[in-house]
């Protein structure tokens, strides 16, 4: 990876916007050859250069490489730099020293030999070198190898190559690759070998860069924007394996990772630095210039809001934002089995789903589109019917926000959204079951990270908050006022959004990730519309990824008590239950697979449904067996199929 100071930048968001020369791309037809998704899912990452998910996205590409699921990496770059001449390396020399070292990293990960097959493929006409684990065949590597953009003789190439359709760039020929000969590639050219790729191999869970980091920190290498562009665009085109369509498209920040805080736990981080330092043996000194990044891992966009709700009659609702569209999944009150997902709307959407009920029992939603750069919403047409048109309320700034939505005690939906201040603005009904109108901006932040909650306590204190990088930040609205934020809320660490829950006495208690080591916490409220506590630990069984608090239903066991969820160390679901006195108890891994959630839902019956999208773009569910704190889980499910 080439790290010189000029190759680091700031870009708007809406650069992303696909560019006149993708408006005409012509989808490739279907491939004859395109392989089985197997149970599990395939999973499969678009990066710029041969280090950067070691570095920004592992450890959540190990999983799936320890479970023997198909994990494929395309690298776009050579990742040649200008060579090592301090050390007599050519460019081909430089490139092939570094891709030897990922697949060092890649052996480690997979607990094997670092013996390889690697030979060529042909897609789109084009030779791409192939490198396959040879004790881990599910395990290859992709090398497109086009230049980097810290070559002085290839400047920000990637990037130019989105800019201009007429820019042609030539590949890099690393030393002992098996595509001897140079080639040449433009936009369109380099989008259709993507779009095959992932046509041939059906990934149903794509990691790409982030093509939108946030301007508020540290500027990002030109190459993963440019890296992520492809990515985005080359999903959308592909929309998801067939005859599905559904695929998940998870976003990673990179370099300003460095301004939030540490997250990956001690029993990941252990393997992560493993496979880490076995590449970074091979790279410019400081070799160790990226540990501190290594021990972070920030999706760009967390989805850190439930995304199961019920509505008016009792019918359950699982949304969740696919590769390029909105993914549904419905339960009817009384059944007991889901619907087959639909999809309710096509076009690019940043994850994350704001759902909450109106007065009249009718299930509003909102997300952010990729496309517009504004936020959508719809509503069911009736208590259980289907959902209406999408309708733009615009956006409170230039920034990409995910709104979130809560009801007030006036029966009106009040929606926040982060806004270009690094706060938060509000677009609220006027009357119930109205339009959403607005935005006004609210003082709060300046460093609002992903999508806000919202709670309404039990004396209809209308409470919004929101991962304020790193710390909790809160806002209220009394009944019949606006919202403000609270000065006063005490200094309460969090890693993503925390997630809100009623304890049994009718007070409020946040559920938390915390700092470094995965563990849990949690803050309570003092008193209907009163104080919140500081930080209470909870333990945990580590893992990366939100928390989840729900309340649930009285019968065996007693009255209601909050369960805590949250993702673990082995990326399956971990729970803790209060007692009767409030505090909460041993840990027990649920087990599963956990790609987006947890979210949990309290049914007609008084059950609690958990939920979770694996890494194979379904949805799986755990519920109660009776209502009632001590009534026990069934195993996973996949449902809707």
């Amino acid at each position: 990876m080439a790290h010189t100071p000029g190759n680091i930048v700031h870009v708007p968001a809406d650069r992303s916007r696909p560019p006149e020369w993708a408006k005409g791309f012509v989808k490739p037809r279907a491939r004859t050859d395109a392989m089985a998704v197997p149970a599990g899912g395939s999973y499969l990452t678009i990066l710029a250069h041969s280090d950067d998910e070691l570095i920004f996205i592992n450890p959540d590409l190990h999983p799936s490489i320890t479970a023997g699921l198909p994990s494929r990496t395309i690298y776009l770059t050579a990742d040649e730099d200008n060579g090592w001449p301090e050390q007599g390396l050519t460019r081909e020399e430089f490139a092939a020293r570094l891709h030897g070292g990922t697949r060092e990293a890649y052996a480690v990960l997979a607990g094997q030999p670092n013996n390889w097959t690697i030979d060529a493929i042909t897609v789109a006409g084009k030779l791409i070198e192939r490198n396959t684990l040879q004790g881990a065949p599910h395990v290859q590597l992709y090398w497109i190898n086009l230049p980097d953009g810290g070559d002085p003789l290839y400047l920000r190439a990637l990037m130019n190559m989105w800019d201009d359709p007429a820019f042609r760039s030539i590949t890099i020929v690393p030393t002992g690759s098996p595509v001897t000969e140079v080639q040449d590639y433009n936009s369109e050219e380099l989008l259709a070998v993507l779009v095959d790729m992932l046509m041939l191999f059906q990934p149903t869970t794509i990691r790409i860069q982030d093509p939108a980091p946030d301007q508020r920190y540290r500027g990002d290498h030109v190459d993963h924007i440019a890296a992520a562009y492809f990515g985005q665009l080359a999903v959308k085109a592909y929309e998801g394996p067939a005859p599905t369509q559904q695929c998940l498209l998870l976003r990673y920040r990179c370099y300003n990772t460095e301004n939030s805080p540490v997250n990956v736990p001690p029993a990941l981080a252990g393997a992560k630095m493993a496979a880490f330092n076995e590449y970074k043996k091979y790279l410019k000194p400081p070799q160790d210039a990226w540990d501190g990044h290594a021990l972070r891992n920030h999706q760009r966009f967390p989805v850190t809001e439930p995304f199961v709700i019920k509505d008016g009659t009792g019918a359950l609702h699982a949304v969740v934002v696919g590769g390029d569209n909105v993914i549904a999944w419905r339960q009817n009150a009384g059944s007991t089995t889901w619907s087959a997902p639909t999809i309710l709307i096509s076009g690019s959407f940043v994850p994350g789903v704001a759902m909450e009920l109106n007065q009249d029992g009718t299930v509003q939603l909102a997300v952010y589109s990729w496309d517009t750069f504004d936020i959508r919403t719809t509503r069911q047409t009736a208590p259980g019917g289907g959902f209406g048109t999408w309708e733009s309320l615009g956006s409170p700034g230039d920034v990409i926000g995910v709104p979130a939505l809560g009801r007030n005690v006036g029966g009106c939906l009040e929606m926040y959204a982060l806004n270009s201040a690094g706060g938060i603005s509000n677009a609220f009904q006027s009357t119930p079951n109205g339009p959403i109108t607005g935005w006004d901006h609210i003082s709060g932040g300046p460093d609002v990270l992903g999508q806000p909650t919202v709670f309404l306590s039990s004396n209809d204190l209308l409470n919004v908050f929101a991962d304020n990088n790193g710390q909790i930040a809160h806002w209220t609205q009394p009944p019949g006022e606006g919202t403000s934020p609270d000065l006063d809320f005490p200094a309460v660490e969090t890693v993503g959004t925390p997630s809100p829950a009623m304890q049994g006495n009718d007070n409020g208690i946040l559920v938390i990730r915390e700092h470094g080591d995965g563990a849990l916490g949690i803050s309570r409220e003092s008193s209907p519309g009163g104080t919140w506590s500081g930080l209470e630990h909870i333990n945990g069984q580590g893992g990366i990824g939100p928390s989840f608090g729900v309340r649930s239903g009285s019968g065996t066991g007693g009255g209601p008590r909050v369960f805590a969820f949250a993702r673990n160390d082995n990326y399956g679901i971990s729970m803790s239950k209060q007692d009767t006195a409030g505090n909460f108890g041993p840990w027990t891994d649920l087990g599963g697979y956990c790609e987006i959630g947890p979210a949990a839902v309290l049914d007609n019956a008084g059950i609690v449904r958990l939920l979770v999208v694996g890494g194979d773009c379904r949805l799986y569910e755990r519920r109660q067996t009776a209502a009632g704190p001590d009534a026990p889980f069934t195993a996973w499910q996949v449902v809707g199929v």
